[in-house]
């Protein structure tokens, strides 16, 4: 565990790259520095900038160091990204995970896949299994795969990066992969998705154990202190969890709003699910098993309010069938719960505001049956303000509902994870 001190965080999401210096015992951004991240559409597939992001990130802290004192170093990144790596170095670019070329062989890789009962993963589109990754390039680069020795997850990439130490991380190996068994805790054999022998896994580590002091020509490049420690680093989701299931120790919930809607059911001894669209079960950061439902809330409150200028609401409903949504209980909402389709085209934007907030209110209820939440619910970002959508969720809901207006979720969790104590790995 690091010295206390000023954490740079640097936090990798999907459309964004920020590092952030942030004080752990204050909960306090010191000061923040952003990136678009971008991604290359080729050759040899549309991957990621590593390049312009390595720049970024030396350059942000080269400026961070100059002023402020740093002790380490923490990588939150975006699910479904990994790193194939031979001899210390990538062997092929990292695939963005929106790319549809894993699916050229879904109906072969549905055939290995493991079922959800094991691996509480859904089957998703393009690259968004990361086993559906590793199959496509297996098949398509099979040179490159033959020669890869390590397989990184996106967040300890970055950390090899840092230190050179490689290892994974639970959070990470167990959302959505297809390669995390949940029953036997560990990991699956790569050979089942025909990758070569020779790619493995690193040995199993906490988000929050230090991998070991950064490398000297990271520490020359950016001025960071040579002692600077370097924490093997997580999931962005999970580690937002961290902070809210310390708060509350029971169980409870978390409703996490924005483009997508997020909803893990925290502290459950046995979760109880079955398998739909949008919903997956995964481990936390400490390692325990946790049912979450996701539906992309904010993309749809958009594209809907847009969509309603001339055209009837349930023909944009019915195009959202492909996202995992609750297509019948959408068209009753729209159609104010009287049968029959209402057209919204006339309709000044706060009017069909409050209808599409019912609509997105009744499916977030959806989810939190389906993943069997319980206990208060933390609410937090877009919608937290939305007071249809809290009326919804307050009607139906018999624990407290707590809105979280403070937008540190994801330091909070870190901060929160490098000073408490973690579990065992016998526990897995």
């Amino acid at each position: 565990m690091a010295a206390s001190g000023n954490i740079a965080v640097f936090d990798l999401g999907k459309t964004h790259a920020k590092v952030i210096l942030f004080d752990p015992e204050r909960l306090e951004e010191i000061a923040v520095l952003q990136l678009k991240n971008t991604v290359l559409l080729g050759p040899p597939y549309p991957h990621f900038d590593i390049p312009a992001l390595k720049a970024f990130v030396t350059s942000s802290l080269k400026q961070l160091a100059a002023e402020h004192e740093i002790a380490s170093v923490f990588v939150s990144t975006h699910g479904a990204a990994a790193a194939v790596i031979a001899e210390g170095e990538l062997a092929l670019p990292v695939l963005d995970y929106e790319f549809g070329g894993p699916d050229e062989f879904a109906a072969e890789y549905d055939a290995v896949r493991p079922l959800f009962e094991r691996t509480g993963t859904p089957r998703m589109g393009g690259g968004l299994n990361l086993g559906a990754q590793l199959y496509w390039l297996a098949r398509r680069f099979p040179e490159e795969m033959g020669r890869a020795d390590t397989l990184l997850f996106w967040p300890q990439y970055w950390a090899h990066w840092f230190s050179g130490m490689a290892a994974s991380e639970v959070a990470y190996a167990g959302c959505h992969t297809d390669l995390w068994d949940l029953t036997d805790g560990a990991f699956l054999p790569l050979s089942r998705y025909g990758v070569p022998g020779g790619l493995g896994y690193p040995p199993m580590r906490w988000c929050s154990d230090v991998l070991g002091p950064v490398r000297a020509e990271i520490a020359e490049a950016t001025g960071l202190d040579a002692a600077t420690e370097v924490y093997c680093g997580g999931h962005d989701s999970s580690l937002s969890l961290v902070s809210v299931g310390r708060e509350y120790p029971g169980p409870c919930t978390v409703l996490s709003t924005g483009t997508w809607v997020t909803i893990f059911a925290l502290g459950l001894e046995e979760p109880d699910v079955v398998e739909e669209p949008g919903l997956t079960v995964s481990m936390d950061c400490e390692g325990r098993v946790t049912p979450s439902y996701r539906f992309p809330g904010g993309a749809i409150y958009a594209d809907l309010l847009g969509q309603m200028q001339g055209r009837d609401a349930p023909d944009a409903v019915e195009e959202l069938r492909l996202e995992g949504f609750d297509t019948a209980a959408t068209a009753r909402v729209v159609a104010q719960d009287t049968g029959e389709p209402v057209d919204l085209s006339g309709w000044d934007r706060d009017a069909g505001a409050e209808v599409v907030s019912r609509l997105l209110g009744r499916q977030a209820l959806h989810g939190l049956r389906a993943i069997g939440a319980r206990g208060p619910i933390v609410l937090s970002g877009p919608f937290s303000g939305n007071a249809v959508f809290r009326e919804m969720l307050g009607s139906a809901w018999e624990a407290e509902i707590h809105v979280e207006e403070n937008l540190l979720g994801i330091c909070k969790g870190i901060a929160a994870s490098v000073s408490g104590a973690v579990p065992q790995w016998d526990r897995l």
